[in-house]
């Protein structure tokens, strides 16, 4: 038997579905289309595939590291740059935040919503 004192997630499958999500949207439109284009479906097609539950989870800063890779692989792709400072300030340019910036909020809001009465009454509601 094996035990451990802390709680630690794998993001493999994760980051697995989100680059699935963006090499679909990019193979069929990211050479026709704008960069306007390409970065508002990647906001709203994959990047809830990728935040889906990271703001209850415990991400470690190697791990935010790892995950925000992915994001600047893309954004490479897309602005055709060798560079992650580049791609991430072109990026933020176009309004795609920081992992660790949008992880930190969604917490934020995660622990204040879990802390209102609202779903304290759904909570003892359903069970």
């Amino acid at each position: 038997m094996f035990s451990t004192k802390a709680l630690s997630c794998n993001y493999d499958l994760i980051k697995k579905s989100f680059y699935r999500a963006f090499n679909a949207i990019y193979g069929k439109v990211g050479r026709l289309a704008s960069a306007d284009v390409v970065i508002e479906l990647l906001k709203t097609k994959c990047m809830p595939i990728f935040l889906y539950g990271l703001d209850a989870c415990l991400v470690s800063p190697r791990q935010l590291r790892s995950l925000n890779y992915v994001i600047m692989s893309c954004g490479r792709k897309i602005f055709n740059v060798n560079s992650s400072e580049i791609a991430a300030e072109c990026l933020k340019m176009f309004g795609v935040s920081d992992l660790a910036e949008v992880v930190a909020t969604r917490k934020d809001r995660f622990v204040s919503m879990s802390n209102s009465s609202v779903v304290c009454e759904i909570c003892v509601i359903c069970s």
